[in-house]
């Protein structure tokens, strides 16, 4: 089955990639500003956590002015995963156009479809967030988040891995 992203024409993809790049640039560059880094943990170790009464130790030293700051940052989660899913979609796209071989074209297109989903599947990880940032997260969303977390970090080394292997063995010129 094609993905909606491969009915985009040759050259056109870059329509796609800037906006979805330029999102993605935007909310990430402005995280730092939101919510700067701190002492005494992050948004991330939340949501590697794993477990409600580990997530509740770590609250525990928040302030409610670091919870409004890391939920309000939290919100703009619901831009930049769709947002950075797409970049990595489109760059997929691409390289399963220009592979020579034919794992990495539907390696491509299988991890085009995931890029699809994940952003779906972030709200696991910010429900948990949500309760935790209120002090009710309760088992099992800590570990929903947490395996939503490392599956998308593996899907991120996948998609380089597969736009790398298309940047090094492109296909060859045919000849007419």
């Amino acid at each position: 089955m094609k993905h909606p992203l491969q009915f985009i024409p040759h050259g056109k993809l870059r329509y796609a990639m800037i906006p979805a790049l330029l999102l993605t640039f935007a909310t990430v560059g402005s995280l730092p500003f939101i919510m700067p880094l701190r002492d005494s943990g992050t948004v991330v170790e939340l949501v590697e956590a794993g477990s409600a009464p580990e997530v509740d130790r770590l609250v525990q030293g928040w302030s409610q002015s670091e919870r409004v700051t890391a939920a309000y940052a939290v919100g703009l989660d619901y831009l930049m995963t769709p947002a950075y899913m797409t970049v990595f979609a489109v760059a997929l796209v691409w390289s399963a156009r220009r592979a020579r071989s034919n794992v990495v074209r539907q390696g491509s297109i299988g991890l085009t479809w995931i890029c699809t989903a994940l952003p779906l599947t972030n709200v696991l990880e910010n429900v948990m967030l949500r309760d935790a940032f209120l002090g009710e997260v309760t088992d099992p969303w800590p570990l929903l988040a947490a395996i939503h977390h490392y599956s998308s970090g593996v899907t991120v080394l996948a998609a380089i891995a597969l736009v790398s292997l298309a940047v090094l063995f492109p296909t060859r010129a045919r000849s007419s």
